[in-house]
């Protein structure tokens, strides 16, 4: 084939033209097309289901270290913050018919924090005809309670608190006089 009598356009008149011997080309394309289609559709379920169970159980494991720590706050036991942090959870997973049974890992790395960890293996749907029959999900939330510095009840020390903090001084401590 010579260069001048080559045209951009040659390949796809001749499997698209409509003359002589293109009858059934649709056919071949199609077929060729199929696997690559189909493989881009079973991607994208078990990505999605991926990126859900993995979004609802990082909401299961904040809502449990939240938990928690509001039982700390009160002045709680760790069995009872254990418990609370374990029902959040179970709350939160338990619509999620696949994600039901799970079990949180509660620890705490110290007495005023609650750390809530998860780890998964989620069955996949499409991935088990390539030899991948699980993909691992682990999310951790860690919750503490605030420290705040000692004050002394000195006007000028919560004066700078309270600027620090943002907040209206006389306000928050009545006694303050200004």
């Amino acid at each position: 084939m010579k260069l001048q009598n080559f045209r951009l356009g040659a390949l796809w008149d001749r499997l698209f033209s409509k003359g002589r011997g293109t009858k059934g080309q649709i056919v071949a394309i199609v077929a060729l097309a199929l696997p690559a289609i189909a493989g881009g559709a079973a991607l994208a379920v078990d990505v999605g289901h991926i990126f859900v169970a993995k979004s609802a159980i990082q909401t299961a494991v904040d809502a449990g270290a939240r938990a928690g720590t509001a039982v700390l706050a009160e002045g709680g036991s760790q069995a009872a913050t254990t418990a609370s942090a374990n029902s959040f959870v179970s709350q939160n997973l338990s619509t999620i018919p696949y994600l039901a049974t799970i079990t949180p890992v509660i620890s705490f790395p110290t007495s005023e924090s609650v750390k809530v960890t998860i780890e998964h293996n989620l069955s996949l749907y499409f991935a088990r005809v390539l030899g991948i029959e699980t993909a691992p999900i682990a999310n951790t939330a860690t919750a503490a309670l605030p420290v705040f510095p000692p004050l002394a009840r000195t006007r000028l020390s919560l004066w700078r608190y309270a600027a620090i903090m943002k907040v209206d001084a006389p306000a928050v401590w009545p006694w303050i006089k200004t």
